[in-house]
C-alpha cells in the first residue's frame, strides 16, 4: 500500500478556535472491497517511503485543496468539495497543483475582502478559493455570520473573476480583476438594489518543502472503485488511470 506523509501547517491568520501545529501522516488503506482509504495517524508512526504534502486551518496561497468526498457510496479524492457542502466541508490536505492546469494557482489560499456599498458602508471577511480547469469553488470564513454565504458558481478566465453568490435570501454577483495577489471589482445585487466595490489580498504562501514533486494518480475500476498513487503503482488491467494527475506531491 501506499502511504503520504502530512506536514501540518499552522497559517497563524488569526482565527479563534482553530487547531495548532500538528504533523499527520496519511495513509492510503485497501479495504475489502478494493478500494483505498485515506488515513491519518501520529507522525510517529508514519512508514517509510513518504510523500509530502500540507495539511492547514486556513487555505494556504498557491496550493490546490485536495477533498475526500462520497459518491454512490465510493470514496474519492477532489480537487473541490462538493457542491451545497462547500462551507461545511474541509480539505483532507493541499498539494502543489498539477503541471496540466497552470491557472490552478492563480486564486488558491485565502483572501481578506473589503466590500464598500454605494453609501460608504464597509464589510470585512475572509474567502478561500480554488480553482480548477478554470472553474471556481471555495467558501466564505466559517467562523463568521458570513458562513450562511454560499457560491453558487464562479469563473475564473484572462485574470478576470466572476462569483455568484446566495447570502440568506439574497443573491449577489461579484466580477474583480486579479493582478500581483490582489483582486479589485464590484458587487451587486441582480436588480441593482445594491451595489458597491470590493478589494482583496491574498494571504502569503508558505514555503514548500524543498526537494523534487511527482504526480499523484487516480485509478478507476469499472465498478466506480478508486485507487490512488505513483505512476508505477499499476493496479491492474481492470483499472484505468486519470488522463491527467489529481496534483503533485513532494518526494522527501
Amino acid at each position: 500500500m501506499w502511504r503520504v506523509w502530512l506536514l501540518g501547517l499552522w497559517l497563524g491568520l488569526g482565527v479563534a478556535g482553530q487547531a495548532e501545529d500538528a504533523w499527520q501522516a496519511l495513509e492510503f488503506v485497501l479495504e475489502p472491497n478494493g478500494q483505498h482509504r485515506a488515513r491519518l495517524h501520529p507522525t510517529n508512526s508514519a512508514p517509510p517511503g513518504s510523500r509530502w504534502v500540507f495539511t492547514a486551518s486556513s487555505w494556504p496561497a498557491e496550493l490546490v485543496p485536495i477533498f475526500e468526498v462520497e459518491r454512490n457510496g465510493h470514496r474519492e479524492l477532489r480537487r473541490r468539495p462538493p457542491l451545497g457542502r462547500e462551507n461545511t466541508t474541509d480539505p483532507l490536505f493541499f498539494a502543489r497543483a498539477p503541471t496540466h492546469d497552470p491557472t490552478a494557482t492563480a486564486l488558491a489560499g485565502r483572501w481578506q475582502i473589503q466590500a464598500t456599498n454605494v453609501h460608504g458602508g464597509k464589510h470585512w471577511t475572509f474567502l478561500e478559493l480554488t480553482v480548477e480547469s478554470g472553474k471556481v469553488a471555495g467558501r466564505f470564513d466559517p467562523h463568521t455570520d458570513y458562513r450562511f454565504a454560499f457560491m453558487t458558481g464562479g469563473d475564473w478566465k484572462t485574470n478576470r473573476l466572476q462569483l455568484n453568490v446566495e447570502y440568506i435570501q439574497d443573491r449577489y454577483e461579484l466580477t474583480a480583476d486579479g493582478r500581483d495577489g490582489k483582486l479589485s471589482g464590484t458587487w451587486r445585487q441582480p436588480d441593482d438594489s445594491e451595489h458597491g466595490t470590493w478589494t482583496a489580498t491574498r494571504a502569503p504562501a508558505p514555503a514548500p518543502p524543498t526537494g523534487r514533486t511527482e504526480p499523484l494518480w487516480e485509478w478507476r475500476r469499472a465498478d466506480g472503485i478508486r485507487r490512488y498513487g505513483p505512476a508505477s503503482l499499476n493496479p491492474g488491467p481492470e483499472w484505468e488511470r486519470s488522463p491527467e494527475p489529481l496534483c503533485e506531491v513532494w518526494l522527501p
